[in-house]
């Protein structure tokens, strides 16, 4: 997935995902392009740090988000997968 490619980022989550950002909550593939994926992902890089957890459903991962603009910060990424796609996904300040 080219970086920055919010049309390919929404394509890995289900018609019905909910993303959780911090303290933002975005339900539906439409919301979480709109309210999330296109006004953020461009400017951000992220490093995988540590694979914290595997589970038959998905993983936590740590990972430190790079932005364009500055102000880089860890993070916890809690993602369940279900026929390969992301029904959940529980990002999180480390």
């Amino acid at each position: 997935m080219p970086l920055g490619d919010a049309a390919a980022m929404t394509s890995l989550f289900t018609g019905d995902a909910v993303l959780i950002d911090a303290d933002r909550r975005f339900e539906g593939r439409d919301a979480i392009r709109s309210g999330f994926a296109e006004p953020e992902v461009a400017g951000y890089t992220i490093d995988i740090l540590e694979v914290g957890e595997r589970r038959a459903d998905g993983q936590r991962l740590l990972v430190n988000v790079l932005r364009k603009s500055g102000g880089d910060f860890r993070a916890t990424f809690d993602l369940t997968i279900d026929n390969g796609r992301i029904p959940t996904a529980n990002l999180q300040y480390a």
